[in-house]
């Protein structure tokens, strides 16, 4: 008997999902609480339906293509695609570069979004962890540098700019705990 091919985490949950996971998953937690099987469920096909926005988005941006092979459908990285990768993988390294020395200056963000507003704060919260910033409470980030990408998002978008306090201090409490 072979060994099965190496197949990364985004493969394991596809192949999962085709298999009727749900069901499975299902027939597990039947007997112990329908809520937990239902939770999981909308939990997976709240994944799937993000999955498909995602590459239609992609798709619609022409960077990737579809190939319909026998009914299935097959995803390419176009041309443009690959150029778009690369710049976010430059703008991204650009964004995570420090000075080499600490101006000994923290970097505090907060943030209140209304329930409404969920895309703008799921848009900062990815730049603040790209950018490194550390959560030390829900809504509040912290980093001993600044951030590029930070300060371009603020610049762009007129809901970020004004639902988040940006601030620069010169010390905090405990801060010998932040600096590990």
């Amino acid at each position: 008997r072979t060994s099965p091919p190496w197949i990364g985490s985004r493969q394991y949950r596809i192949l999962e999902e085709i298999s009727a996971g749900d069901l499975f998953v299902g027939f597990l937690f039947s007997a112990r609480s329908t809520k937990a099987m239902y939770s999981i469920a909308r939990e997976r096909a709240k994944e799937r339906y993000q999955n498909k926005r995602a590459v239609l988005k992609l798709k619609g941006a022409n960077y990737v293509r579809e190939v319909k092979t026998n009914g299935a459908s097959s995803f390419f990285i176009t041309r443009e695609g690959k150029l778009a990768l690369r710049q976010l993988y430059v703008h991204a390294q650009k964004a995570t570069q420090h000075p080499e020395r600490w101006d000994g200056r923290w970097r505090v963000v907060s943030y209140d979004f209304p329930e409404q507003e969920r895309s703008a704060r799921n848009s900062l919260r990815y730049i603040l962890e790209r950018s490194q910033f550390k959560q030390i409470q829900k809504s509040v980030w912290l980093s001993p540098y600044n951030s590029t990408m930070l300060e371009e998002l603020i610049v762009r978008n007129d809901t970020v700019k004004k639902r988040t306090l940006c601030m620069v201090v010169k010390s905090i409490t405990d801060e010998a705990l932040f600096k590990k």
